[in-house]
């Protein structure tokens, strides 16, 4: 009912130094998480393949649900979709080189 046309998901990907703000962050504030989150997110800051995988899986049948698509095509085909409307200079688009 909102016009939504696709759904993007994936897992975070956490620098060394967001990692540290996020594990602090969940320390303070959520501590029973901080521990899986310290766990399941490595000194490369990202999620295991299996719980990527995991997570691709529950999305796509979430889309399929709702009749959403993966994503806006970048490859210049798309329908205008990717405008940013707020901001930004009339005509840029995310992933255009125009600046």
């Amino acid at each position: 009912s909102a016009g939504a046309r696709y759904a993007t998901v994936g897992a975070l990907r956490l620098s060394p130094a967001a990692r540290r703000l996020v594990l602090a962050w969940l320390g303070r504030r959520r501590p029973r998480l901080a521990a899986r989150y310290a766990d399941r997110y490595g000194p490369d800051g990202r999620a295991p393949p299996e719980y990527r995988r995991r997570l691709a899986g529950i999305a796509g049948a979430a889309r399929r649900r709702y009749g959403l698509g993966a994503g806006p095509s970048l490859d210049g085909r798309g329908d205008g979709q990717l405008r940013l409307p707020f901001g930004c200079r009339e005509g840029y688009a995310v992933g255009s080189t125009a600046g």
